[in-house]
């Protein structure tokens, strides 16, 4: 699978995760992910 970095909330990076546990991070915290080419982001 995809994987990405991921950034939360509060700007910290969480590191590099599949594209299946981000989305489920930003559900699990009721967030949007905001996608880029190399990062995502919870918004």
């Amino acid at each position: 699978s995809n994987t990405v970095r991921l950034i939360d909330q509060n700007q910290n990076m969480v590191g590099v995760v599949s594209l299946d546990q981000a989305t489920q991070k930003a559900e699990d915290a009721e967030l949007d992910l905001c996608l880029d080419e190399e990062f995502v982001i919870f918004i």
